[in-house]
């Protein structure tokens, strides 16, 4: 490797500022043993790429180092260093050019002879590594696409990777590079081979976003024996992976997707079976038009040999409200959900049966509460991935009211306890309401705590049963910091808890009544008729800026008033968008429209296609996604009844 030192780096920039570490990494590099070179790139990529979204001067400077490190190093550390090239040439392709440090194109341009030599005599990761450098950047292409196709590897992964490779590297040539890269993708879609034959078929969707490859081109490459290939090719863990890589290529097409999804499940390879499990998530959460298919197969998947394919399979069934026999069935299976370890598929089946109301759950739901693993925080499901996250112990809760005398004693055990916060348990005490009223000791105790606005809802939710607790209530003096949060909680906390067991609207009417009314719509709302007026400044809110203010307002102005028609202007002006996009605030807007019982009037055509459709309307990923659809179509169909 060149002297480090032949550079300025105190005159270069990073994410963490000026670059003079960076010779201090290079030498690690260059004079450490493999472990110690690989944590000096690690904070090379740290520093240099970071998050991504552009490349800083000291990421030019760094490419020729860069590529020496590729040429002579043990080969995890080369194809570490190449890692980080692909890196950077992709920022230098995609980011705006003000991004793009000026002597990039240079610089890659300088190197790339050296970066194609690396695709001869090389160990195979190492040439993927220089192959994907070369496909990320894109600049070059003239050069690189006569090389790619004059190739003639032995290597499956390298050959399937040059096609891969190609497709990319297509749009970035003249029109004769473009056409001759096209050529041979299109003869070599043609192949014997399932493998070669899907390579290139991906290639053309990458070099023509709108190309499709047929489903049966797709399940019988995944169908062969010699999938084991791609995830060298890929760089995924497993061919599970790779079985859902291959299925995107289909596209948003239903259709298609399920029929590779049903090939699958039954295969004997158990790293397939869970690909098709990955697969039917996928479509599950983009359609309802399947389940009656595929819910059966989950079925079967959810007794699998193979773990991830059995969790995956059971947390879609309870998602969808499948078959609570077979979710009952897996009330004993320890199997891991996530490698790490904590959940296993019992709670999976727990969750699935509490969100039925079935008291199978009840022994499962009481381990939780006196175990260790009671009170978890909410994971909020956001992205394209399906991750079977467990639900919170406030939403396990919540559907079982019904069954609160069984599980209250363990629960007010728990909470007596007070070794720890319990917000879960507490939330789920307040959604219970007055069926919750036994643990109002417990709960009042708990008001000394770090938990007590929580607690005071809950006591609020209880209502007049949570008499006992007013002496404490109106002695205030609640722990709180600075936070808006919890001083606005400590302000109207109590008062609202006493309006609610009380029946004693005064202080905290006073206390609205010296603010904004938008700085309290919830309590307004919660007032009702007693809080009429302020009927003109909720009036004045359904045409505020801010969408979830005009929301609230109207809920707020329909509980004051009992009149539903001027709510349901402004909420019908929320949720008309709900069949482009839902948003939170446009199904809130649809939930009030359906509690108020109001008439729906120009959304009559739109809530008609929701039910219509097929499509599963959401906002959320993973199991919110059928919680979403399952929200949206009960108020659409309740505003149409």
């Amino acid at each position: 490797m060149r002297d480090p030192d032949s550079v300025d780096w105190s005159s270069l920039r990073h994410a963490y500022g000026p670059a003079a570490d960076v010779p201090g990494h290079l030498r690690r590099i260059a004079a450490g043993g493999e472990d110690e070179a690989l944590d000096a790139l690690d904070e090379l990529t740290m520093a240099v790429h970071h998050q991504g979204g552009g490349v800083q001067d000291s990421a030019t400077a760094l490419l020729p180092f860069l590529v020496d490190i590729a040429e002579d190093a043990p080969d995890a550390v080369r194809t570490e260093a190449l890692e980080l090239v692909a890196l950077i040439a992709r920022d230098g392709r995609l980011a705006a050019p003000r991004w793009v440090h000026e002597g990039w194109p240079a610089a890659w341009a300088a190197e790339l002879p050296r970066v194609l030599a690396l695709l001869d005599g090389s160990g195979g990761r190492v040439r993927r590594a220089a192959l994907s450098a070369l496909e990320e950047a894109g600049g070059g292409a003239d050069a690189v696409v006569p090389v790619l196709l004059a190739r003639s590897d032995a290597d499956p992964a390298d050959r399937l990777a040059v096609l891969l490779a190609l497709g990319s590297l297509a749009a970035h040539g003249r029109p004769e590079t473009r056409a001759a890269a096209l050529a041979r993708l299109r003869e070599r879609a043609r192949d014997g081979d399932p493998q070669t034959a899907l390579a290139a078929e991906a290639a053309l969707r990458r070099a023509d976003p709108g190309h499709r490859p047929a489903a049966a081109a797709v399940i019988a490459a995944l169908s062969a024996p010699d999938i084991a290939v791609w995830p060298e090719v890929l760089g995924t863990p497993s061919a599970a992976s790779a079985v859902t890589w291959a299925a995107s290529l289909l596209g948003d097409g239903v259709r298609p997707r399920t029929e590779a999804a049903l090939a699958l499940a039954a295969h004997p390879d158990p790293a397939r079976r869970t690909g098709a499990v990955r697969v039917i998530a996928g479509v599950l959460t983009a359609s309802r038009a399947p389940e009656a298919e595929l819910l059966p197969v989950l079925t079967l998947l959810g007794a699998d040999e193979a773990v991830e394919a059995r969790a995956l399979a059971a947390h879609l069934m309870a998602a969808a409200r499948g078959d609570a026999g077979a979710l009952a069935a897996r009330l004993d299976d320890r199997g891991p959900v996530f490698r790490e370890g904590g959940e296993e598929i019992a709670d999976i089946a727990v969750w699935g049966l509490a969100v039925q109301r079935d008291a199978r759950c009840l022994p499962g739901l009481l381990a939780r509460i006196e175990g260790p693993r009671c009170c978890g925080a909410d994971v909020v499901d956001s992205g394209t991935l399906y991750i079977p996250w467990i639900p919170s112990i406030a939403e396990l809760l919540d559907p079982m009211a019904e069954h609160a005398a069984a599980l209250l004693p363990a629960i007010r055990s728990r909470l007596a306890a007070r070794r720890e916060s319990h917000p879960g348990l507490i939330r789920a005490l307040a959604r219970w309401g007055p069926v919750a009223a036994p643990a109002v000791p417990e709960l009042t105790r708990l008001l000394k705590g770090a938990d007590w606005p929580h607690v005071l809802d809950a006591l609020a939710a209880i209502g007049p049963a949570a008499a006992d607790a007013l002496p404490r209530i109106e002695a205030g003096r609640f722990p709180h910091d600075s936070t808006p949060w919890q001083t606005r909680a400590a302000r109207v906390g109590p008062l609202t808890a006493r309006w609610r067991i009380a029946g004693d609207p005064g202080p905290l009417l006073d206390a609205v009544a010296a603010a904004p009314a938008a700085d309290h719509l919830a309590e307004i709302a919660d007032l009702g008729p007693a809080a009429v007026a302020h009927g003109p400044a909720l009036r004045a809110l359904l045409d505020d800026r801010d969408e979830w203010t005009r929301v609230r307002a109207a809920n707020a102005l329909h509980r004051v008033t009992g009149d539903p028609d001027e709510a349901a202007r402004a909420l019908r002006e929320t949720a008309r968008d709900l069949a482009a996009r839902p948003m939170p605030v446009s199904m809130e807007a649809l939930r009030l429209l359906a509690a108020i019982r109001a008439d729906p009037g120009p959304l009559r055509p739109m809530l008609a296609d929701l039910l219509a459709s097929d499509r599963r309307h959401r906002y959320h990923s993973g199991r919110r996604a059928f919680d979403d659809d399952r929200a949206i179509r009960a108020n659409a169909a309740l505003l149409l009844a």
